[in-house]
């Protein structure tokens, strides 16, 4: 999500500079405004190409994440403890 984006390590020194801007509410949504718009070509290219793929949101925990991958390609705890 584009709110997470700031979190990541080196991009800290980014949201940094925005708050001291004069408006910084303004230039934040801007900013995130740009890293959508950026990133929606892609994302419709995903959505369209029929891979599997997992869209993390504010619910994501790695638990989920598992069970949607266990799901996706047909694994089971007997499955796994065969391997």
């Amino acid at each position: 999500m584009v709110h997470d984006y700031y979190d990541r390590p080196g991009h800290r020194e980014i949201y940094d500079c925005i708050m001291s801007l004069r408006d910084p509410g303004a230039s934040l949504d801007n900013c995130n405004k740009m890293l959508m718009y950026g990133n929606q070509l892609y994302l419709d290219e995903l959505y369209e190409s029929g891979l599997f793929y997992i869209m993390r949101d504010d619910n994501s925990t790695v638990e989920k994440t598992l069970m949607h991958v266990e799901r996706h390609f047909g694994f089971s705890e007997n499955a796994i403890a065969d391997l």
